[in-house]
């Protein structure tokens, strides 16, 4: 019998999760000539640049919500996403799988200057 995990292992687990595919898609960016660096600043926070511009992620593990900024380059966005148990994330208003939730993230951070997501 496998053992059963508190809510607060399974928050831990998600963010593990979507840490990982935010690191994966900036990885996936760097394949088209995009270099890209990522730092883990400590267990709930990741800062990820490319394109001249840093992607901030500030994760509270037990509430699942955090916040995002994307900054440089003449750009700063900001906004706010929730992890959910089910495995989705909550970017602004809108219930995305947690990849698709990872790309967008990657895709602002490196977008062309000028364009609208």
């Amino acid at each position: 019998m496998s053992p059963v995990l508190s809510d607060a292992d399974i928050h831990i687990e998600l963010w593990r999760s979507f840490s990982s595919l935010l690191k994966a898609y900036a990885a996936a960016a760097s394949l088209n000539g995009m270099e890209h660096h990522v730092d883990d600043l400590d267990e709930e926070d990741l800062q990820i640049e490319a394109a001249g511009r840093k992607l901030y992620i500030l994760f509270h593990v037990p509430t699942q919500r955090g916040r995002w900024s994307v900054v440089g380059d003449g750009l700063e966005e900001r906004g706010h996403f929730q992890l959910t148990h089910e495995g989705a994330v909550m970017l602004e208003d809108r219930e995305l799988e947690m990849d698709h939730g990872a790309i967008e993230l990657i895709a602002r951070l490196t977008k062309p200057v000028g364009v609208l997501l």
